[in-house]
């Protein structure tokens, strides 16, 4: 038994591959799949589905998500590319596609029924935006030049349209932040980033003007008094009510009243329920993940895996980052999943792909070091 288990841990996977990255991802989905055992169930009865409906389609997209995001640290650099092109060209025409045989909820169409699987394209184009644009930047030699920098402000124009045509302003809001970090390290100058910041400043502005799901969200947010913000109220309640230790699992209330409770707002479950001790826990796991990912880009030697690694870091931290702050007022309501704990069968496997990318490219190979480059504006050997 014991020459078999040192058979194991001296193979090739476990020697190539960052083991405590994938512990550290195995657990954060555990503790997912222990909040949705509790969320789920409120409101699965409520819309007349069986208690454990959600939880048992929950087990089976992490069962699903696992094998790819293990399958995809197998690749090779050729492959995982190639993998990456045909993703983002597959995604980009489903995007299109969505206005005309998309299925539309609460006032967004982007949704496309296949079966009893509800798949949405949008999930799935981050993984495979993050991958296509550190392709690109990857093709430099020096910092980033002003063609390459109007090549992916284009990219992600055409990108932010298919959002915006859902409409899905949260996600075309993150894409591109993850965007603009991405050029950023390739060497951005400070005059194109202010030029950037600008730009930005005028889309907001006329998200806000034109589209009224958007400005009711910033004023319920800016004024949650005075425009009834109910969601967000009873969220806020929900970390007052849980203490430090929770109300016990199953005791919660807040499952019960709002729609999203498995979903967006499930770490406001878990304050209420299991406490501030539990949401500390949840924290710790997922950000040890990400902050070892991103201590390890020092150690990188190829362009293309520090661009992708650093994409898909950025991704998980701003989805995170996001979903948590909705559920304390700190951000406007967007709509947006917590990574590998919120329901969701898209969210689940596209963040697993993004997964298996990020492990793929920061295989074992980082220890070798190099001079010839570094990590913020990226060198790459000629």
């Amino acid at each position: 038994m014991t020459s078999k288990l040192d058979c194991i841990f001296k193979s090739h996977w476990w020697r190539t591959n960052d083991v405590i990255s994938v512990v550290l991802l195995l657990i954060t989905m555990a503790l997912g799949l222990l909040l949705l055992a509790s969320a789920g169930g409120a409101v699965a009865e409520k819309i007349g589905l069986m208690h454990y409906f959600f939880l048992q389609r929950q087990i089976i997209f992490l069962f699903v998500g696992i094998f790819v995001m293990l399958i995809l640290t197998q690749f090779n650099e050729k492959w995982i590319k190639r993998l990456i092109f045909v993703g983002f060209i597959v995604t980009l025409v489903l995007l299109i596609l969505i206005p005309f045989v998309g299925d539309s909820t609460k006032g967004a169409k982007r949704w496309i029924n296949i079966g009893s699987f509800s798949l949405q394209p949008s999930e799935f184009l981050k993984p495979f935006y993050m991958g296509f644009l550190a392709i690109m930047l990857a093709q430099l030699n020096q910092r980033i030049n002003f063609k390459m920098f109007l090549l992916c402000l284009c990219i992600n124009a055409i990108v932010i349209s298919l959002f915006i045509l859902q409409p899905d302003f949260g996600m075309a809001i993150t894409n591109t932040l993850v965007m603009l970090s991405m050029v950023f390290i390739a060497g951005l100058k400070i005059s194109w980033i202010l030029l950037l910041i600008c730009c930005l400043g005028v889309f907001f502005y006329c998200g806000y003007i034109f589209f009224p799901h958007v400005s009711k969200r910033i004023d319920q947010f800016l004024s949650p008094i005075d425009n009834n913000n109910y969601q967000v109220s009873k969220s806020i309640s929900s970390y007052l009510d849980g203490g430090f230790f929770g109300k016990g699992p199953g005791e919660g209330t807040i499952k019960y009243v709002l729609p999203d409770a498995h979903t967006d707002f499930i770490f406001a479950v878990a304050a209420e329920e299991f406490g501030m001790i539990f949401c500390l826990l949840l924290i710790f796991c997922f950000g040890s993940f990400v902050i070892r990912g991103f201590w390890n880009l020092g150690k990188q030697s190829q362009p293309f895996n520090i661009f992708a690694s650093f994409g898909v870091l950025m991704h998980f931290s701003l989805q995170f980052i996001f979903n948590i702050g909705v559920t304390l007022n700190i951000f406007p309501t967007k709509g947006m999943t917590l990574p590998f704990i919120s329901y969701g069968g898209s969210s689940i496997i596209a963040f697993s792909i993004a997964a298996g990318i990020f492990l793929n490219v920061s295989k074992s190979n980082f220890n070798q070091t190099t001079d010839k480059r570094k990590f913020l504006f990226v060198k790459a050997e000629i």
